[in-house]
């Protein structure tokens, strides 16, 4: 097996609290040590206002594996013209055509979906 595609084992949960406590230090905030230090921070912290940290996020990263974060699409902006549209969708078919069913299924699609852009 290559160096580079040897799995990376996954850390221990030892290993993520004491990461993510080393983290919340070096930030600045505080860790509670013992039931007094809690007790403290629960009368002087609002819970809302403390983001919980994504753990798994956390384990992910100790463990190598790439971060991907997705953008959530809002809106999308139309082709200038429908050549362009069927042409990367060709593209996107490996060059393939489509077969009448297949087409009349998605002509009625985009119908459907034109009608209802026009309505209020």
């Amino acid at each position: 097996m290559n160096h580079q595609n040897r799995p990376k084992p996954q850390p221990t949960d030892n290993e993520v609290e004491h990461a993510l406590a080393e983290v919340l230090h070096l930030a600045g905030m505080a860790f509670p040590k013992n039931a007094e230090d809690v007790e403290a921070m629960e009368e002087d912290v609002d819970p809302e206002s403390v983001p919980t940290p994504d753990v798994e996020k956390l384990r992910r990263q100790l463990a190598g594996e790439p971060v991907v974060s997705i953008a959530p699409v809002g809106s999308f902006t139309p082709f200038s013209s429908g050549e362009i549209a069927e042409n990367l969708a060709m593209a996107a078919r490996n060059g393939s055509t489509l077969s009448p069913e297949v087409r009349r299924l998605m002509d009625a699609d985009r119908a459907d979906h034109e009608k209802a852009k026009r309505q209020p």
